[in-house]
């Protein structure tokens, strides 16, 4: 299947080579002409950069929130997750391509910046595999770097360490049940886990908004599972294309805030499955520096809501 931007429309093979009088050998060929167009370095290389070290995103100084008298999230430069894509792998492999609710998926690892571009992206791992898994397979073998003392945010799936910044465990946590239990933060635990999900949402929103654009990122197609794995690198990639030359085809952002899949929830003080041990000491130094956020966070608030107190006191 395709799409065709221009129709908006999605389109498989055998229709496509109907509608242009085509075999369906020569379209899929054109597909693989233009799958290798998207993923060679010189496109990839203009279409998807990891974020610069030294700028703070406008979306965190320009709010009160997040970045009040405290710079609580200065030096985030992104959210990272995991995504399931569908895929349809030979018979014989199918085992390892399942995932924790038994679809055949693979599990793409994404980081997005606040301007919802992809900034990395890790295809072809089985969904089997956990996200802390492929974080660690990225910082091995996949280039995946970033600035000393700065981190990218990410959900409790993954590991507590020096880049990346994850909220507390047994604390509500996912904007749903915020919205649902209409009450306000009752510690510092729970305050720095909203400002947190409502940071990180913009990953959820961005996966969302992928999979309801390409017809190609949620399910499954018959070519090789090979390029079945690539499909989703050059949709990515797509994607960053129309947001740099169509600065209008995402200013509805009513269809953007969707939510692609829910941020996990994990239970209890060890670490999450598939991640490597992390140094004790780079552990302690990650918990220190949410602690420090989530206190400075917590005073903060406080102080307003005495000085919101004081002010309805005094009309």
């Amino acid at each position: 299947m395709f799409f065709i931007p221009g129709g908006n429309k999605h389109i498989s093979t055998g229709r496509l080579g109907s509608a242009f009088q085509r075999s369906n050998e020569t379209v899929s060929r054109s597909f693989r002409a233009v799958l290798d167009a998207l993923l060679a370095p010189g496109f990839r290389g203009v279409y998807m950069k990891l974020p610069d070290n030294d700028t703070v995103p406008l979306q965190i100084l320009h709010n009160p929130k997040l970045y009040p008298l405290y710079p609580f999230f200065k030096d985030c430069r992104g959210a990272i997750d995991g995504s399931h894509l569908y895929v349809n792998p030979p018979a014989l492999t199918r085992g390892r391509w399942r995932d924790r609710d038994g679809n055949l998926t693979q599990n793409m690892l994404a980081i997005c910046n606040f301007n919802m571009f992809f900034t990395f992206v890790m295809v072809g791992w089985e969904g089997s595999i956990a996200d802390s898994t492929l974080y660690d397979r990225a910082v091995q073998t996949g280039g995946l770097t970033i600035g000393e003392g700065l981190y990218w945010i990410a959900d409790a799936g993954f590991a507590s360490c020096s880049t990346l910044l994850v909220p507390y465990r047994n604390t509500r946590y996912h904007l749903r049940e915020w919205a649902a239990g209409n009450r306000r933060p009752q510690n510092k635990e729970e305050l720095y886990n909203l400002r947190h999900a409502q940071l990180r949402n913009i990953i959820e929103r961005i996966f969302g908004v992928l999979k309801r654009e390409f017809k190609m990122a949620r399910e499954a197609c018959e070519y090789s599972i090979q390029v079945q794995c690539c499909i989703p690198f050059g949709l990515t990639l797509l994607h960053n294309f129309f947001r740099t030359h169509n600065t209008d085809r995402h200013l509805d952002e009513t269809h953007i805030r969707l939510r692609d899949e829910p941020a996990r929830e994990v239970h209890g003080d060890a670490q999450p499955e598939g991640c490597t041990t992390i140094p004790r000491s780079e552990d302690e130094a990650a918990s220190q520096r949410r602690e420090g956020i989530a206190m400075r966070m917590w005073e903060q608030y406080q102080n307003e809501l005495a000085e919101r107190c004081a002010h309805e006191q005094g009309e």
